[in-house]
């Protein structure tokens, strides 16, 4: 009878079917945590009423004592929604799914769960192995929480397919705050232990000193897919606020 019970329980799918209905909701957030980026997601995508999905039961409870919509789900079984909403947002959740082919899962399912646009942000990975030269490292490269550190080539890799097939209009990979001189709290010596924060100078190691790197790197990179004729940067690019042109499918 128990068996019976569990499958008759509705399916992740099925109950933010409800909520869109329900609730109004034109966005799903993807990873929600404690529901910061849902608001970031209504100040800054225009976003008016989200859905939280998050794996963690405290961090679904957070986001419902927030004030906003949340459901417990595991993002890399999440099957595209008949229901559609205007977007779909993973905030700083992907580099956590050390399965590259969860993440790609998880990517389609929001494209094809999107009308508009979906919209990624994460710490910026690619130039890790060009600050190790320098003897340096970003304090979140080495986190035992980020085991998915994936590049701008790799989001490249998982959207191009999409483009052809036709299931996006185009993508554009940005990167947002730069990363200029070694004395920048993101950096830390290279020889300091896993898990850290910030560069203090009460905790770490002197770093070298370096004015100007030869190379371009970020606090943050951010990744936009559009769909059916809408331009997301377009629309929100004072409030996206990135500083530089990574690549664009539309070169």
């Amino acid at each position: 009878m128990a068996i019976l019970k569990d499958n008759l329980k509705p399916s992740l799918e099925s109950r933010i079917k409800d909520l869109i209905r329900e609730e109004g909701a034109d966005f799903i957030d993807f990873g929600c945590s404690s529901g910061g980026s849902l608001t970031y997601a209504m100040k800054t995508l225009g976003g008016t009423k989200g859905i939280g999905i998050d794996i963690d039961d405290k961090k679904v409870a957070k986001t419902k004592a927030a004030g906003f919509l949340a459901l417990h789900g595991d993002l890399t079984t999440i099957r595209p929604l008949s229901e559609r909403v205007r977007f779909v947002i993973m905030s700083h959740i992907l580099e956590h799914i050390p399965s590259i082919k969860d993440v790609k899962n998880c990517i389609r399912s929001a494209v094809n769960s999107s009308k508009d646009f979906i919209y990624i942000q994460q710490p910026y990975f690619d130039s890790d192995p060009l600050f190790m030269e320098h003897g340096l490292k970003t304090y979140w490269s080495d986190w035992h929480g980020h085991p998915n550190r994936m590049t701008s080539l790799e989001f490249h890799n998982i959207l191009n397919p999409m483009l052809k097939e036709g299931l996006i209009d185009n993508f554009a990979i940005y990167g947002r705050k730069p990363i200029k001189k070694s004395n920048d709290v993101a950096l830390l010596h290279l020889s300091e232990p896993q898990n850290q924060s910030h560069w203090d100078k009460k905790i770490h190691s002197a770093k070298p000193k370096i004015n100007s790197f030869d190379f371009k790197a970020y606090y943050d990179l951010v990744v936009i897919a559009n769909l059916n004729g809408f331009d997301a940067m377009d629309t929100y690019k004072k409030k996206i606020r990135p500083d530089d042109l990574i690549y664009d499918s539309h070169a």
